[in-house]
């Protein structure tokens, strides 16, 4: 990695481990990928550092990858801030990076490149994993803004840090940006707090739909802290209560990177999956952990599967007869996570079904 670029791949670093709490990490073909989500499964963030943002990039695929594997591996987000511990130390200091992976160690090993000859070594243990992936489809959408990070910053600076949830208010006329509060707190002692924005303030405000949304604002934040600093404009793409939002944002062909946060679903909404949302089975890697957004209502007492699972002897069950009904709480918030194996590890690996985990209710 140059120089120039070190700084900006330690901010990314950095930006991963405020949302999640490992750090996943991909050779691919084209450029090195990392994600993280974080522990409720709410939240999902994806660097792209393309083959152009590396001086020399040679990802040295396992001898299997004619069958299209990669080298997949993940570290402990805490050891990977303590290589990239100050970024403007970084900027100051550092000349190159280099990233090499031993597999004999097993380490990947981290060597600073600094002023005055100084070369720092950090090797990081890793585990070899699956494929992290959120399916989803930025296109199908019928909201679009494009804003510089500097407005979305100086409006979300207005709330307390304390602050969990945000909603997001859209309309032809305007954005709304304010705090959630439940419907049955106490309106005498809650504190509302608005920020409208008009049309004339986005560098692009499309608005087919008008709709609320409301997801957790911790990690939009840590996006805010990335890419204010960069002065990127952010592309925010979003549908409706109880289906994803999606932040992007590019910088000069050289990185690319996704966002992607549940929002809540309010009980007047439909249950059912909208047929746009993505499903398991449009898993294009044969290997990996999907992670499929799809806000829906259930009762916060009960773990349930997909809408069918398999009983001891491989037959299919219909859970809607075996589980009986249940009053949902109003609003909630659910990520799907889930396992795609190819063909060949199936026969070696006993069968895991899909989990759906509740996320931010206290109860």
């Amino acid at each position: 990695i140059p120089g120039a670029n070190v700084p900006v791949f330690g901010r990314a670093i950095h930006c991963l481990g405020k949302i999640g709490d490992e750090i996943y990490i991909e050779a691919l073909p084209d450029g090195l990928a990392m994600r993280t989500v974080n522990s409720s499964r709410s939240a999902f963030a994806s660097f792209l550092f393309v083959v152009a943002f590396f001086d020399k990039y040679q990802p040295n695929l396992p001898v299997c990858g004619d069958s299209g594997q990669t080298w997949k591996f993940k570290l402990t987000a805490k050891s990977c801030l303590g290589v990239f511990k100050s970024v403007s130390n970084l900027e100051r200091t550092v000349n190159q990076c280099i990233i090499e992976l031993d597999e004999t160690g097993p380490w990947l090993q981290f060597q600073l490149f600094c002023v005055h000859g100084i070369v720092k070594t950090h090797c990081l243990s890793y585990q070899q994993c699956e494929s992290l992936q959120a399916l989803f489809n930025k296109q199908l959408t019928s909201n679009l803004i494009v804003a510089q990070s500097r407005l979305l910053s100086e409006s979300v600076v207005y709330f307390p840090v304390t602050l969990e949830e945000i909603s997001l208010i859209s309309s032809p006329t305007k954005l709304v940006i304010t705090n959630y509060t439940e419907d049955d707190a106490d309106k005498d002692k809650a504190v509302k707090t608005e920020v409208a924005l008009l049309p004339a303030e986005f560098d692009q405000f499309q608005i087919g739909v008008d709709t609320e949304i409301t997801f957790s604002v911790k990690e939009l934040r840590a996006l805010l802290g990335f890419s204010d600093v960069l002065q990127l404009p952010l592309m925010l793409r979003f549908e409706r209560g109880g289906m994803p939002v999606v932040y992007s944002l590019m910088m000069d062909q050289r990185f690319e990177a996704d966002f992607v946060f549940a929002t809540l679903a309010d009980a007047s909404q439909p249950t059912q999956a909208d047929a746009s949302q993505p499903t398991l089975a449009d898993a294009s890697q044969p290997g990996g952990t999907v992670i499929e957004m799809n806000s829906t209502m259930v009762s916060p007492q009960r773990e349930l599967s997909t809408d069918k699972c398999q009983d001891e002897k491989g037959a299919d069950v219909d859970l809607d007869d075996s589980i009986p009904a249940t009053p949902p709480h109003k609003k909630s918030k659910l990520w799907i996570l889930g396992e795609v194996m190819s063909s060949e590890r199936k026969q070696n690996e006993p069968s895991r079904s899909t989990v759906l985990v509740p996320d931010s209710d206290s109860e």
